[in-house]
């Protein structure tokens, strides 16, 4: 029996696969589209608690880490969010914005998955559900050959779109990484991003019992810029928006430096506060910002602690300068079981950033979380993948 043929294979019907195979099929080429889970999308349902927050007003390459965050640029800047909301109106799907700019479905995340399917089945992609891809070979005539339990296609094109390690009770997995090396691409070192950060044996000692508290902070870490959002501490670290954003840029030992107090000149505040008020004490004054709780955590650690008069001038502002550079030097990662994205990937020097062609291995293209592109929290990663898939759908 002959193996089956295609123009275009697609190996991974998440949403940079779908996005691909959808564009590719509609300019006419034959795609087959093959996903090693029982039903495509899957990750995409879970996103946004269900709503799937699929981009964000505001999409710049500065949103993204990668060791050359320009290449994104091309592909942002043909692929807008505009053009996701255009696929929404005319679906009827609706959607909110949210704080910072993040767009999310009114309704859910299915309506969006069910406007990928139709569009892919109306193209006429060939979709193989359940189709565990084994090995992947470069024909001598050019192309390629990929095999499967469920049997072998050949194509002239291949995009790998597999997604990367995060999430695996989602379908993550190395499968693409490794495929990805096996042809010959370099990789940048993967690694967990968007994740919340595990506690060192100190640090749980001092904070262990602060489990459940919430509160806005300005976080940062090494390179990263400050992310000003809310903190949450868990019985195994840190977590909440603030934490999840600069995980992404944190390297084992370094420190993450929180800002308790974000837009509150609080030197300012205890010297009005030593003049006016002298007999009140640093702990009440916090406990009018924060957590009684918290301040009682953060006091045990070496602030003053007697009455504002008491205290020198220059022992204030120590403290004040302490409080918006607090240092935290967390043991680790929850790793990819909790993270929601994968850094690191393919390396964007060996693809054409307009198209996501391996430069030097004509016919094979990367999307998606497979590549060296890692998106800030809010709907960043998502559009990522809208907009590689589209780029590689325009060029297959």
């Amino acid at each position: 029996m002959s193996t089956p043929q295609a123009e275009v294979l697609v190996l991974g019907a998440g949403a940079s696969g779908l996005v691909c195979a959808w564009q590719a099929a509609e300019r006419g080429r034959r795609v087959v589209l093959l996903e090693r889970l029982g039903r495509p999308g899957r990750r995409l349902l879970a996103t946004g608690g269900g709503r799937c927050n699929f981009t964000n007003r505001s999409v710049d390459f500065s949103n993204y880490l990668s060791e050359n965050p320009r290449f994104a640029i091309s592909a942002l800047s043909r692929f807008t969010p505009r053009r996701v909301l255009e696929w929404l109106g005319e679906a009827e799907i609706a959607y909110e914005e949210r704080e910072l700019g993040q767009l999310f479905c009114r309704r859910s995340a299915a309506e969006l998955l069910a406007l990928l399917e139709e569009r892919n089945r109306r193209a006429g992609v060939d979709l193989q559900l359940g189709c565990q891809v084994q090995s992947i070979e470069r024909r001598s005539e050019g192309g390629f050959e990929v095999h499967s339990h469920k049997g072998s296609w050949q194509a002239e094109r291949l995009v790998l779109a597999t997604g990367g390690l995060s999430a695996p009770r989602l379908g993550g997995n190395p499968l693409g990484l490794e495929m990805a090396r096996g042809l010959g691409l370099p990789v940048v070192p993967p690694r967990p991003a968007l994740v919340p950060l595990t506690w060192s044996a100190a640090d749980r000692d001092h904070y262990g019992d602060l489990t459940g508290i919430s509160t806005e902070v300005s976080a940062q870490t090494g390179f990263s810029p400050p992310f000003r959002a809310n903190l949450l501490f868990t019985h195994r670290g840190l977590s909440g928006p603030a934490i999840l954003q600069v995980s992404s840029y944190w390297r084992a030992g370094q420190a993450v430096q929180l800002d308790w107090l974000p837009g509150l000149d609080l030197g300012a505040e205890l010297a009005h506060a030593k003049l006016t008020r002298p007999k009140t004490t640093l702990r009440r004054l916090l406990c009018r910002h924060l957590p009684r709780r918290l301040v009682l955590a953060l006091e045990a650690q070496g602030l003053p602690t007697g009455s504002l008069g008491q205290q020198a001038d220059s022992a204030l502002q120590q403290a004040a300068q302490r409080l918006s550079s607090w240092e935290l030097r967390p043991a680790g990662t929850e790793g990819y079981k909790s993270a929601e994205v994968t850094a690191g990937g393919v390396d964007t020097r060996a693809l054409s950033s307009r198209t996501m062609e391996a430069l030097t291995f004509p016919g094979l293209y990367v999307t998606g979380e497979l590549v060296d592109m890692t998106g800030w929290l809010g709907g960043y990663n998502l559009h990522w993948a809208w907009a590689s898939g589209w780029c590689a759908g325009q060029a297959v």
